[in-house]
C-alpha cells in the first residue's frame, strides 16, 4: 500500500513540475511588442485586420481604413510601415470585409468586401484590378484566400445571408 500511495505522489509531483513549467512559458508567450517604432499604422483607425508573412518574411497588413474609406495595404521594412504601392487605398470603395495573401513569386493579393467583391493583385510596384464580384443582397460576406506554391490564387467567400 505504502508502494502504491508513494508512486501517487511521485505521479502527481510530477504532474505538478510539468504544469508549473508550461505556466512559465505560457505566461512569457503573453508579452507583446508593437512590429515597428510606432504602434498606429492608419491615421484615423482602421477595422476587419489582415496580417501575412511572405516567403522572405516580409510582413504585410491589411485593413479598412478609416482616413480614406477604402482598404489599404502596408509592408513592414524592418522599422516602420508604408503603404503598398506608395498610397493609402487599394479599393474603389470601403472595404468592410477583407482578406490578405503572399505569393511565392511576391506577389500580394488583397480581396476586399464593399459593393462589390474586388480582387487586387500587387506585382511589380504597381497594383492592378483582377476582378469585381457583384455581392448585393448579401449581408455579410467574408473573404478568404491563399496561393499555391505555383502562384495560383484560391478564393472562397463565406456568406452570412
Amino acid at each position: 500500500m505504502f508502494r502504491n500511495l508513494y508512486s501517487s505522489i511521485a505521479k502527481l509531483s510530477f504532474s505538478v513540475f510539468v504544469l508549473s513549467i508550461a505556466g512559465n512559458n505560457f505566461a512569457k508567450a503573453q508579452q507583446w511588442q508593437n512590429v515597428g517604432n510606432s504602434p498606429i499604422i492608419s491615421a484615423s483607425g482602421s477595422g476587419f485586420n489582415d496580417l501575412v508573412i511572405d516567403n522572405a518574411g516580409n510582413y504585410y497588413i491589411s485593413y479598412y481604413d478609416l482616413s480614406v474609406d477604402k482598404g489599404s495595404v502596408q509592408k513592414f521594412n524592418g522599422t516602420s510601415w508604408s503603404y503598398v504601392g506608395g498610397s493609402a487605398g487599394v479599393t474603389d470603395d470601403y472595404a468592410n470585409h477583407n482578406s490578405l495573401s503572399a505569393a511565392p513569386d511576391g506577389s500580394v493579393y488583397h480581396l476586399s468586401k464593399g459593393n462589390n467583391m474586388d480582387v487586387n493583385k500587387f506585382s511589380a510596384n504597381t497594383w492592378s484590378s483582377m476582378a469585381s464580384i457583384p455581392t448585393s443582397g448579401f449581408a455579410g460576406i467574408y473573404p478568404s484566400s491563399v496561393v499555391s506554391s505555383d502562384n495560383i490564387l484560391y478564393t472562397c467567400m463565406f456568406r452570412v445571408p
